[in-house]
């Protein structure tokens, strides 16, 4: 299942293997030993990078 972004919304929904690639992502920044604000940034990054692909 795949959806690309609705053009009202604006929102993006992942396909279930790209969810559960950016959760682990984002589950792996947390875990780590980076700053809190680093691990934001970071995230956001990978985010942004999501939202590209999709």
């Amino acid at each position: 299942m795949v959806y690309k972004k609705h053009p009202v919304h604006k929102i993006l929904i992942y396909s279930d293997q790209d969810e559960k690639s950016r959760l682990k992502w984002l589950e792996q920044v947390d875990h780590s030993f980076l700053s809190d604000d680093f691990k934001t940034k970071y995230k956001t990054l990978i985010e942004e990078r999501f939202i590209r692909l999709g």
